[in-house]
């Protein structure tokens, strides 16, 4: 029969041969999430400074996620540096992180005042920074009627404050052989996003700038990682909080139990749930398809 029919039995060979690849392929996939959402340890902190005089940097830090990390470090000992567009909620932040820790400094930060940040931050013993600063679009509209200081708010406070904070920091990690840079990504910059475009390209830009400098500068000490964050509920979101969409302060203490280890990490659990699907679900329909597709051929 197979010299009869060698064509029709290599075909066999090749679907068994695409099913036994996707099977394994979402099996190691599975492990791999099964192990880092529920049984990887998580970093030792002293690495970073812990018990001494270790500062973490926060941009961002006085909402939402920012805000909740900036709180977390701090309780465990951290001496806090917060960063944030505005003085009036920077001195409250500072207030209500001083009942946690003595020890925080503040810095306004806009782009014209940038060298004066980077002397500021010079002058204290920093190991982590978080590059939590970001915005989102106000309404999602076409790109061809969105509003041009938008697109360039969305690309000046995303990308390119993002960069300068991580360049102005680099060099003193470099120096010490030891730092933790954290980027908040976003599910938003792992698909196409319609009406949100220039948003999710920022956050694919940063996914990709992370994961690239982290090749970059592994060698130096320096941990460099993404958070892949789906929905918070944060004022910037406007979202209630859900099994879905955690609090701020819920996902944070989730965060803090998985990141400074991977390069790309979906700390909060339902989320990485979510993400492990939506990449393995359209690769699986994909093959199902061409598979179907060729044996209808041969009928």
């Amino acid at each position: 029969l197979r010299y009869l029919c060698p064509y029709k039995f290599l075909e066999c060979k090749a679907f068994s041969a695409i099913g036994l690849f996707f099977v394994v392929t979402i099996a190691i996939k599975l492990l791999k999430f099964i192990y880092v959402t529920f049984l990887r340890s998580p970093v030792n902190w002293e690495k970073y400074g812990l018990r001494s005089g270790g500062w973490v940097i926060v941009t961002g830090a006085t909402d939402g996620i920012g805000k909740e990390f900036a709180k977390q470090f701090a309780s465990k000992g951290f001496n806090i540096f917060l960063v944030s567009r505005s003085q009036t909620k920077l001195d409250d932040i500072s207030k209500e992180i001083r009942n946690i820790n003595q020890s925080i400094s503040k810095a306004k930060t806009e782009t014209r005042e940038f060298s004066r940040l980077k002397a500021a931050i010079s002058e204290v013993k920093s190991y982590i920074l978080i590059n939590n600063v970001g915005v989102a679009n106000d309404l999602p509209r076409l790109f061809n009627e969105e509003k041009e200081e938008m697109i360039e708010k969305l690309i000046q406070i995303n990308v390119t404050g993002t960069l300068e904070m991580t360049k102005a920091i680099l060099p003193i990690f470099v120096a010490q052989k030891n730092g933790f840079i954290l980027t908040v990504g976003s599910f938003a910059g792992e698909f196409p996003m319609p009406y949100l475009q220039t948003y999710g390209a920022a956050k694919a830009f940063l996914k990709m700038w992370s994961l690239s400098l982290n090749r970059e500068v592994s060698k130096d000490g320096i941990h460099v990682e993404l958070l892949n964050t789906s929905f918070v509920s944060t004022k910037m979101s406007k979202l209630k909080p859900s099994f879905m969409a955690p609090s701020a302060k819920e996902y944070v203490e989730h965060a803090m139990k998985k990141i400074g280890i991977s390069s790309f990490t979906t700390p909060y659990w339902p989320h990485a749930i979510a993400y492990l699907v939506s990449i393995s679900v359209p690769s699986c329909l994909r093959t199902m398809k061409r598979v179907m597709k060729m044996a209808a051929k041969e009928k």
